[in-house]
Formats: structure tokens, sequence, C-alpha cells
């Protein structure tokens, strides 16, 4: 009897310890995904129309809507704002599915309009950003001083030229509107002019070639919560960082993004945001 007490009382102890140590992971995750990083690149360019030296602040996957995204919003943009940045990039997961689920969008519109930039902030669709309430989701982009592309491009200051896509795998679709093939975009591309693009998702990075110079993405969090980053490591070539398969091809930057999706929680990833400084080299 007092052998089957005894193990009694060790698995109701090491019920107890599994118990405290996973309220205490939630809460360090909790804690932990809103310490928003700041993580820097160098990246060099012999573009001669960019001017010496340009600051590209990168801001990914806010999932705004989602629980947490829209109180560590103020905290997120007043670090970019640091940086004092000259171009914002948001290649897409602004939203967490839809637009209502917003608790104050006005406040989130206002705090987005106080982004001082020397270009502009502009931005792509991921696959969280569609679905019955991309109109507003628009509209709300529209309102913040945000421009979008939707498979567009534009020339900026006659200087270089930004590319959006859309995510292939929209939930919900973009209002009917597709991603094209990549060579099409390409193409209608003007030359002479450096390209950076912005494509949510980073698989298939050899569809971008010698025309383009810079390709940013986020989406998959490098995991969000331990052991998911093993994962992504093997879905995506690239699933976070730095990368420059060679002297021919463009530089890939993958963000693990500023937000969270599904649990609000980070483990074994930090949420961040990206400082990139791109030099004209002569």
């Amino acid at each position: 009897i007092k052998g089957e007490l005894a193990g009694v009382a060790l698995l109701a102890a090491s019920s107890s310890l599994i118990t405290v140590l996973s309220l205490a992971l939630v809460v360090y995750g909790t804690i932990h995904a809103g310490n928003i990083k700041t993580v820097s690149y160098e990246v060099d360019s012999y573009a001669q129309s960019l001017p010496e030296k340009m600051k590209i602040v990168l801001l990914s996957d806010l999932h705004l809507g989602a629980v947490g995204g829209e109180r560590r919003l103020p905290d997120i943009l007043k670090k970019v704002q640091a940086e004092e940045p000259d171009l914002v990039l948001l290649p897409g997961d602004i939203f967490d599915d839809d637009f209502m689920l917003l608790r104050d969008p006005e406040r989130a519109k206002k705090l987005f309009q106080e982004v001082e930039s020397t270009y502009g902030i502009y931005a792509s669709l991921g696959n969280h950003d569609g679905g019955k309430t991309y109109p507003k989701m628009l509209q709300f982009l529209k309102e913040s001083g945000i421009t979008v592309l939707q498979e567009e491009h534009l020339v900026v200051a006659d200087s270089f030229v930004i590319l959006g896509r859309l995510d292939p795998s929209p939930i919900g679709g973009f209002g009917g509107r597709k991603r094209k093939e990549t060579k099409e975009v390409l193409y209608s591309l003007p030359e002479g002019l450096p390209v950076i693009v912005l494509d949510h998702t980073p698989s298939h990075i050899e569809q971008y070639g010698k025309e383009v110079d810079l390709v940013v993405s986020g989406h998959t969090h490098k995991g969000q919560i331990f052991p998911f980053q093993l994962g992504t490591k093997l879905l995506f070539e690239v699933d976070y960082g730095f990368y420059q398969k060679n002297e021919e091809a463009p530089v890939y930057i993958v963000t693990s993004g500023a937000g969270t999706w599904g649990p609000p929680m980070r483990v074994g990833t930090n949420s961040e945001i990206v400082s990139i400084t791109l030099h004209r080299v002569k």
C-alpha cells in the first residue's frame, strides 16, 4: 500500500510540475512576442541611379486583428521611425483574415500616418490579406498613406522600381485578382533601374534572376514556436535571414515578422523589424 501511495504522490507531483512548466512557457512566450527586435543588414548595389545610401525598413506579418496585434503596433512603428527610414516596405499579412477583427482601426490608421519616410510606405498582400473584407483592407491602407502594389510596379524618384506581388494562396481571394506569371510581370518592368520586389511567401526563389536586385519576404515567422522552425527550414530554401545564391541572383531578405499568428507567443524566435542599409557602389 505504501508503494502505491508513493506512486500516486509521484504522479501528482509530476503532473503539477508539467502544469507549472507549461504555464511558465506560455507566460514567457507571450511576453517575448512583444519584445520587438531590430535586425540589420548591409546590401551593396552597383545601380548608379540610387542615392549613395538608402535606409529601408522591412515590416512584415503584423496580423492586425489577431490577439496582441494592435497592442504591439505603437511600439513597432516607434522602432520603425527610430531607424529614420528612406523607404518602408510591408510584404504582406498586415491583417489576420478579417478586417472587422480590428478593435480600433482609426487609431491604427493614425499611427501609420505618423510614420515619416523619404520615399513613402509600400505594401504587397499576403495570404491573410484577402477574403470578404478585402475592400475594407485596401481602403484602410490607402487612408493610412500606404501604397499597395498588386502585380504592379512603381518607379520611385526616377531612381528605382518597386514591384508588389500577390500571394499565390490567399485565404478567401483578392476580389478576383490573381497572381500573374513572374516572367510576364518582369517583362513589363522598365529597363535600366534597380528593382525591389515585395513577395510575401519566399518560395520558388529561382523565379527571380539578374533583372531583380532585392526581394523582401515574410510569411514563415521562422516557425514562431519551437520546434516548428525545423519545419520551415524543410519547406523553404530560405526561411529566414539574408541570402544570395550567386552574384547574378538577387539578394533575398526574409523576416520572421513583427506579429504572431495563432497563439500570441514566440518561443525560440523573435518578433522583429528589419533595417536594410543599401549602399551604392561606384
